[in-house]
């Protein structure tokens, strides 16, 4: 028991993130390499801060008193990655849709959030959660890149 608890398998750690859901949208976002204002350069810890930014906006702006008070939030998994090519950080996340809204306006906040965004670059990418698989995707670059 507790060999399994200090060493997950890769499956094991695959149902405790599919568990975290049920998830909504696939979500995308491409991270500058250089902050334009502060000059300094991109880090996977500045990349981390980023993404639990996103997430936290998100559900300030959502869950609005429940988030503040009651400590609701959204059903989330983040990972941080860097691209092969460019060699550019940036996050992928899974994201549950609340209840209480539909999913076009959903979206517009997700979009309204990124563009005040200081680390993001070029357009955000957003599609529809399919399956289990995005969760496998988002845990290539191992489990220590997933953020909860």
């Amino acid at each position: 028991m507790l060999k399994a608890f200090l060493n997950p398998t890769n499956q094991e750690i695959s149902n405790f993130l599919i568990r975290q859901g049920p998830f909504d949208l696939a979500v995308t976002v491409n991270l500058k390499k250089r902050h334009p204002n502060f000059h300094i350069n991109n880090s996977p810890e500045i990349a981390e801060k980023t993404g639990r930014w996103f997430i936290s906006r998100l559900n300030e702006n959502l869950l609005r008193r429940k988030y503040r008070y009651k400590h609701r939030q959204l059903r989330t998994v983040c990972s941080v990655e860097k691209g092969l090519v460019e060699r550019r950080l940036h996050l992928h996340l899974a994201i549950g849709m609340p209840s209480h809204i539909n999913k076009a306006e959903f979206i517009k906040k997700i979009i309204k959030i990124h563009k005040k965004m200081d680390w993001a670059y070029g357009e955000i990418h957003i599609a529809p959660y399919i399956n289990s698989g995005w969760i496998d995707y988002l845990k290539k670059e191992g489990f220590e890149s997933v953020l909860l």
